[in-house]
């Protein structure tokens, strides 16, 4: 329907007026009071209020008008915060974070001055320094300028520091990386990956592929690296894999000796008894594996096994500069959300490569759609209301198909599963690089090599 101006609506009531008091000219003083109301609405989807008026005609009748008219909608500029790490264990991501994310509010505000709407979103970006203290604090500080919409933060510790303040607060946060399976509830969080039950199989299902039956796990000891080295363990064990030692090791220690040694002792012991096709190392950490890795170079036994990894170290440049030699030598194969590859998905390769001269990867394309998906979100609520863009989310999500696919949450606000990249330490033109070499398909349960290793 029509939009209705505010003149329309004048004119209609003093209709109203009018031909009730003809009425009563013909009907005469005997008619009975009369109490008329009209509705007038405005397009579908426009926000509305409801204005109640009252004419008294002559001495004889009173005439109350409800006139349901359209109140100023969205308009002027729209804040959504940005969490990234620009510091901290994960500051090589979050720059790469901060690209996409610059690119998706250019292609949102684009696609609504399109549309015609009267707005312009504005992100305000600050460094969660891959703290979950600093996260909260800076939530706070975005709450307190008046965001109700955020993006990120990438790790599930944030997440976990941060839930009940924005459940509380109602700010709807959409992490592109967070995967605790713990974490899987309804509440204000969204999470544009799937959580970590789906890369547990994914990893151990390579395990037992690469004909690993053998697997000496070294975590980091937080919300994600525990929950990723159970919900793995638990996966492996069902399909036939020995778990020989699951340590969880400090992030924030220098020095990793004595984790190694344990773990050198159990594959040395392993080995001897399997051979060393059979048994494998699963290191599940952040950009420290690069650390980790090159004290591992002075253990043969740890030196001599293949190993694995996750979306904490896959295609991360920064370890590659840390300990290249020993990852070649070991393959550090590691599993990551795959995006969808499709047209949307090659454009914005190409746009973030022209600002980045980099490869985005995974999680730049997840943090590009959670923009959107907020963005989105927004526009369908009317408002700039937690509550209603909370409960706008699911609906956008599942008609939006983004640069990494589409976008489907599950009844806690996850993304509904998804096939695993497997990216490998190779060398290329004489130096370590990282190579895509197979994909883990969940729903099959099954591994498609590009190029075994």
């Amino acid at each position: 329907m029509r939009a209705v101006s505010p003149t329309q609506v004048a004119m209609l009531v003093v209709v109203l007026i009018i031909g009730i008091a003809a009425g009563y000219a013909i009907g005469g003083a005997a008619a009975p009071p009369k109490v008329s109301t009209v509705t007038v609405t405005q397009a579908a989807g426009a926000v509305t209020q409801t204005v109640t008026q009252t004419a008294t005609i002559a001495t004889t009748a009173t005439v109350r008008v409800t006139v349901t008219q359209p109140v100023a909608a969205l308009s002027g500029e729209i804040p959504i915060g940005v969490l990234i790490p620009l510091s901290g264990d994960l500051a090589s991501e979050g720059a790469l974070n901060k690209a996409a994310v610059e690119i998706a509010v250019e292609d949102l505000n684009s696609y609504v001055k399109a549309l015609g709407l009267p707005v312009t979103f504005r992100l305000l970006i600050e460094d969660s320094a891959t703290d979950p203290t600093t996260a909260l604090a800076k939530l706070q500080s975005l709450y307190a300028r008046g965001v109700r919409a955020v993006v990120g933060p990438m790790t599930s510790a944030e997440v976990r520091n941060l839930k009940s303040y924005a459940d509380g607060n109602k700010i709807v946060v959409c992490s592109q990386s967070s995967t605790a399976p713990d974490l899987a509830v309804p509440d204000y969080i969204f999470r544009n990956v799937p959580n970590d039950f789906f890369q547990g199989k994914a990893i151990a299902r390579l395990l037992i592929d690469y004909g690993v039956k053998y697997t000496y796990i070294l975590y980091r000891n937080d919300a994600w690296g525990k929950g990723l080295a159970d919900a793995t363990e638990a996966r492996y064990k069902e399909i036939g894999g020995t778990v020989l030692g699951k340590v969880g090791y400090d992030p924030k220690k220098g020095d990793f000796s004595a984790e190694l040694a344990a773990a050198a002792s159990a594959v040395k012991s392993a080995v001897s008894r399997y051979g060393d096709k059979a048994v494998g190392v699963l290191l599940i950490s952040f950009e420290e594996a690069g650390t980790i890795t090159a004290q591992a170079g002075g253990y043969p036994e740890l030196m001599g096994v293949t190993w694995f990894g996750s979306d904490g170290t896959a295609m991360n440049l920064k370890i590659l500069e840390a300990a290249g030699a020993q990852l070649v030598k070991v393959k550090h194969l590691a599993t990551i959300f795959a995006p969808t590859e499709s047209p949307k998905f090659t454009e914005f390769v190409n746009k973030f490569r022209a600002k980045t001269r980099e490869f985005p990867g995974t999680y730049p394309t997840t943090a590009y759609d959670c923009v959107w998906l907020l963005g989105l979100a927004i526009i369908q609520a009317g408002k700039y209301d937690g509550e209603a863009i909370k409960n706008s989310m699911l609906q956008v999500a599942r008609s939006y198909f983004g640069v990494s696919g589409w976008t489907i949450l599950d009844d806690n606000g996850d993304r509904a599963g998804g096939d695993y990249d497997v990216w490998a330490v190779v060398v290329k033109d004489g130096k370590p690089s990282w190579e895509k070499v197979a994909v883990v398909d969940t729903s099959s349960d099954a591994v498609r090599w590009i190029k075994r290793i």
